[in-house]
């Protein structure tokens, strides 16, 4: 069944396929491999990217000792599909969807450069269908043909068929994927018998679990023993709570007990847990008897790097979804001496050189600087939106320009006025348009006209030329009785003037 499969081990493509996702990506599997060789899911919704770094993660999946499972989630196009058909376990949810289609690229530059860069295309395309005709069971000739130059869409069934994958998703699974990021794993807990405030609280055993509502749940050594790891390298920072509930009407989570230390005994990862008045009485009375541990499988740090099962906290509860038989806490750390802040930032700079003072003054810094660096990106924007503004009426400036040179000819009698979206096209600048015109002959009609041009009978009167410009089609009648008008004003112009 696939919730055997489908565990906690879940990475995510949920973007476009280049540098910065295919990075994290790869640290992500590599860090699951390192805490355990059990299989790693990939699940994927992209749109593509580029196919080298597709390329890249097919490398690490098969490279690696894990298994990584590939589970299509909505889509799987382009480069992705090649990721998403390398899978060891290939699943596909019923409404999702393939895209394939060739390699594409473009070159710009030398011809014997693109010559160089066309060959390498050629080669990725060939890499691309060598890929998927191994994937699919078929040679790559015979999924180029299947594609051809389109895009072809396939729906779940017709990728299962194509053999990109080997079938859909259980309608069941969905509630497991909802829990990667956070699963609830519930172990009695009670208060020692002395009412001190720190104890020892069961967070989560290694073993198999199996739950009506989760399927089977594996818990490791491996994966406690990295629980432990980070919270000693407070990768998560100090504040490590045992909360009353979930969340409360504010959205804030409100502690009844902090995590100071974390053990693992037999099997059993258990919290150090120093408890607040409310949280003694709680447990002291029965009102809660368990605790539900919350930790993600991938936790990224504020440098972005990534963290491979590191604890958030955890929640007091009653209805555990697994319910192992209680565990006594052992009474030995009762009345250990926990040190308070003070206490702990003095004994760090003296034992081990570290200023914490100084280290939260760099951080107040940092975050001045992180501001100061978003005002600056947001007046970054401001002045591209500027620029565009200044393009536009740059490109509106040219125009006109244009507009005032061929006005400019007409004036002249060198073009038509109807001519004017063609001549304009014909010129790149105003001045290639002028200079074009200024040796020309002015285009004007040489017999003389009657009044409104035409003869006496209403005829209209052309010379021999006119009838030649209008027979060979490069002007229309009605062009040479327009540059006769201007002839005319002109000549009135002219008759003024003297």
């Amino acid at each position: 069944m696939l919730l055997d499969f489908l565990n906690n081990r879940n990475v995510f493509l949920f973007d476009f396929i280049y540098d910065e996702t295919t990075e994290k990506l790869i640290e992500e599997m590599l860090e699951l491999n390192s805490i355990s060789k059990e299989p790693i899911n990939l699940i994927i919704n992209s749109p593509g990217g580029v196919v080298t770094s597709a390329f890249a993660i097919i490398d690490i999946m098969e490279a690696i000792e894990s298994p990584v499972n590939t589970i299509v989630l909505g889509d799987a196009m382009s480069a992705s599909v090649i990721i998403a058909s390398s899978g060891a376990k290939r699943y596909i949810s019923k409404n999702s969807q393939f895209m394939v289609h060739e390699a594409s690229g473009g070159s710009y530059g030398k011809v014997s450069q693109n010559r160089d860069t066309n060959e390498n295309h050629e080669y990725l395309n060939d890499k691309m269908f060598e890929i998927l005709g191994r994937t699919t069971n078929k040679t790559a000739q015979q999924v180029k043909d299947a594609i051809g130059s389109r895009d072809v869409y396939m729906t779940a069934q017709e990728a299962i068929d194509f053999g990109l994958v080997d079938g859909i998703l259980d309608t069941d699974v969905i509630e497991t994927l909802k829990l990667s990021e956070s699963i609830g794993y519930e172990m009695a807990v009670n208060l020692d018998t002395k009412g001190n405030t720190f104890s020892d609280v069961p967070l989560l055993q290694a073993g198999t679990h199996n739950s009506d509502k989760y399927g089977k749940i594996e818990i490791t050594i491996d994966m406690l023993e990295a629980f432990k790891a980070n919270f000693e390298a407070n990768v998560i920072g100090t504040d490590v709570s045992i909360d009353l509930t979930h969340e409360n009407d504010d959205g804030e989570k409100p502690a009844v007990g902090w995590v100071k230390g974390l053990d693992i005994i037999d099997g059993v990862l258990s919290a150090k847990v120093k408890f607040n008045e409310k949280g003694q009485k709680l447990i002291a009375e029965e009102a809660f008897k368990y605790a539900s541990a919350e930790y993600v499988n991938i936790y990224r740090d504020s440098a972005g790097k990534p963290h491979s099962y590191v604890l958030k906290g955890a929640t007091l509860t009653n209805r555990p979804v697994i319910k192992n038989k209680p565990i006594k806490l052992s009474e030995k750390h009762g009345k250990e001496n926990i040190m308070n802040e003070k206490e702990l930032i003095a004994m760090l700079k003296a034992k081990a050189g570290i200023d914490v003072t100084a280290l939260q003054a760099s951080v107040g810094q940092l975050v001045a600087l992180q501001n100061t660096n978003t005002t600056l990106t947001a007046q970054v924007e401001a002045l591209k939106a500027d620029s565009e503004e200044l393009k536009a009426l740059k490109v509106a400036n040219s125009v006109k320009a244009m507009d005032d040179a061929f006005e400019s000819v007409v004036a002249e009698l060198k073009e038509y006025p109807v001519r004017k979206s063609l001549v304009v096209a014909m010129y790149k600048t105003p001045e290639e348009l002028i200079a074009a015109y200024k040796d020309m002959p002015a285009v004007v009609a040489k017999a003389p006209i009657g009044e409104n041009g035409k003869t006496t009978n209403g005829g209209v009167v052309l010379t021999e030329e006119e009838k030649s410009l209008v027979t060979s089609g490069q002007f229309t009648e009605k062009d040479v009785l327009l540059a006769r008008q201007f002839e005319r004003v002109i000549a009135a112009d002219e008759d003024t003037e003297d």
